[in-house]
């Protein structure tokens, strides 16, 4: 009996510990934004301003930075801030997550501002590690964003992030600076948009691109009221077959179904909103988490139109983790022109670019053509349907490979030849 009261004192004794350091901040939200100092005489410290003057002490153990002051190493680390800002970084900083309670927390309290961030980044920004970060940003008046990168690109190599914006009339779960990128090859990076006015964007990647691979996974969401939410405004290159795209129109409902392309810009269609999308890297494997929001699948009906047999394939996905994704091609940029329509399609789950590998494209099971695959990745085709007078069509694709499955789609076809995806 001594021997067990002793060893679960030393448990208790050792959580009091751990729930000490960097924890107890977590506890009291502090009353200033949290800065990392790359340089300087507090370099390797957290300070309370810009300056680095202003020493905050107390998390030993939970942040970890390395002899040259450019890698921060977190592990379970907590910081609440009562301020509209929660943690700013210098450019060219890597953070190694450590542990799954990681979190940085902006709740605006003092109402000292009318924007808002989690993170702020003034530069590229690295992630590595296999632990888990949560950002959430404080509500704001006009904008808040999860994780703002003021300048850089963004890396994530392994953990999961999550960036929820806060309610504000312009949200971004990650706003990214115009020009620079994201590349996810390992974890999953989230983002959560939570808009109230005009926009709301769960990543924004303006006039940058998006590269998605390995195993890396990248997702997009929006909740609130805004009048155009967007999963994702990214414009990865749509030749690139590497990339399985995947979407619904309301966040916590409905399976996932083939996410939606248009004249090469991706999820990001005001009139047509997305609510939840994602982009999967060529060897990522679908499990039981291939929501990734956590909403689930909500057993409703909703966001699961996707045409076809969309939902079918969901379910081959889950049924064994250690399948590897079926081979389906994409279809994009559709338009009617008399009687004839075009499009573009790519084989989206392959292991490479496939060139002169075919897919037949059927257009409501009357019509087909076979295109062939360019040394781009991408195949251009056109069905000739004279006398097609009916105000929808269903286009399907099937790539013609071992292991593929056909998706459908169905359109709307206005008077004009505009062909949007219903």
């Amino acid at each position: 009996m001594k021997r067990f009261t002793s060893a679960m004192l030393s448990l208790l004794i050792v959580a009091a510990v751990v729930c000490s350091g960097g924890g107890a901040k977590a506890a009291t939200p502090q009353d200033y934004v949290l800065y990392y100092q790359t340089s300087g005489p507090n370099a390797g410290k957290f300070t309370k301003e810009t300056a680095g003057t202003s020493v905050v002490d107390g998390y030993d153990g939970s942040a970890t930075p390395s002899v040259d002051f450019m890698t921060l190493t977190l592990n379970n680390f907590q910081f609440e801030s009562n301020f509209n800002g929660g943690l700013t970084i210098p450019a060219g900083v890597t953070i190694v997550l450590e542990g799954s309670n990681n979190s940085i927390v902006s709740n605006n309290s003092l109402n000292n501002g009318t924007t808002a961030f989690g993170i702020h980044a003034h530069g590229a920004l690295t992630f590595s590690g296999s632990g888990a970060l949560t950002v959430n940003a404080a509500d704001a008046s006009t904008t808040s964003n999860g994780i703002y990168m003021q300048a850089g690109n963004l890396i994530v190599e392994d953990g999961t992030i999550t960036a929820n914006a806060g309610a504000s009339l312009s949200s971004c779960g990650i706003y990214m600076a115009s020009g620079y990128s994201i590349t996810v090859s390992g974890g999953v990076l989230n983002g959560v948009g939570n808009g109230t006015g005009s926009t709301s964007y769960g990543v924004r990647v303006p006039g940058g691109s998006v590269s998605v691979t390995n195993t890396g996974k990248l997702t997009g969401k929006t909740i609130g009221t805004a009048t155009g939410q967007n999963a994702f405004s990214v414009f990865p290159d749509p030749s690139n077959p590497s990339l399985i795209a995947k979407g619904r129109t309301n966040p916590n409902s409905g399976p996932l179904s083939d996410a939606k392309w248009l004249g090469g810009k991706f999820l990001s269609l005001d009139d047509e909103p997305y609510m939840y999308a994602e982009l999967w890297g060529p060897d990522y494997v679908p499990g039981g988490d291939d929501d990734g929001d956590g909403g689930g699948d909500g057993g409703g009906d909703g966001g699961g139109d996707g045409g076809g047999s969309a939902p079918e394939e969901e379910e081959e996905r889950k049924t064994s983790p250690d399948t590897p994704p079926p081979i389906v091609a994409v279809l994009y940029d559709v338009q009617k022109t008399g009687d004839t329509f075009s499009f573009k399609t790519l084989i989206a789950n392959a292991r490479g670019s496939m060139p002169g590998a075919t897919v037949t494209v059927k257009l409501n099971e009357s019509y087909s053509t076979t295109v062939t695959i360019g040394e781009d990745g991408v195949g251009f085709g056109t069905i000739d349907a004279p006398g097609y007078a009916w105000d929808t069509a269903h286009i399907s694709a099937r790539p013609n490979l071992p292991g593929a499955v056909a998706v459908g789609v169905k359109y709307s076809i206005f008077s004009d030849g505009r062909v949007v995806r219903k």
